[in-house]
């Protein structure tokens, strides 16, 4: 992968709900540098990189800001960078989120985040019939485009974070 992509591919990590779970769980780790360790690896990030995001010490430096520009003029990276947004909000919005089964959670936030940044974008219509329809086209289309950019970046998605978080957790037999 080349440097271009590489750090392309860790802007959208950084934006990302992944990224905000990952790195919030890994602060209240008791080694959270091992733990960074370990994630650098499964996720093929660069470990000082991602050192640097998980403790909140990242300068968005002017080509970080020219990147983030270059990728929000793509519409597919722009819907994509939305959602994550909207999951964050969302996940943060969410009280009673230990009542709620992994795969259902994973539905519970990623639909609405889709339709709240299509509803977002049709905001503009008027009338009710014509927005329903187009309502229903864009969720389509972003739910596509949202799994064609993790695919393409290799990002980690909503149903992987469970996964990443078992994997970076401490073991309860080392305890």
């Amino acid at each position: 992968m080349n440097k271009y992509l590489q750090k392309v591919r860790f802007i959208l990590f950084t934006k990302s709900y992944a990224g905000y779970i990952l790195s919030n769980h890994t602060k209240k780790l008791h080694h959270p540098k091992a733990m960074i360790n370990t994630l650098s690896k499964v996720l093929l990030f660069n470990k000082k990189d991602l050192d640097i995001f998980v403790f909140n010490k990242i300068k968005t430096n002017k080509a970080n800001k020219i990147i983030i520009l270059e990728l929000t003029s793509d519409e597919k990276i722009a819907s994509y960078l939305q959602i994550e947004k909207e999951l964050i909000n969302l996940m943060k919005e969410r009280d009673d989120k230990e009542n709620l089964v992994n795969d259902d959670y994973h539905h519970a936030l990623l639909e609405p985040a889709i339709e709240r940044v299509a509803g977002n974008n049709l905001s503009h219509i008027e009338s009710d019939r014509w927005f329903d329809k187009r309502l229903t086209e864009l969720k389509k289309k972003y739910h596509r485009w949202y799994y064609d950019i993790a695919y393409k970046y290799k990002l980690p998605t909503m149903r992987i974070v469970p996964f990443l978080l078992r994997l970076i957790s401490p073991s309860k037999h080392n305890k």
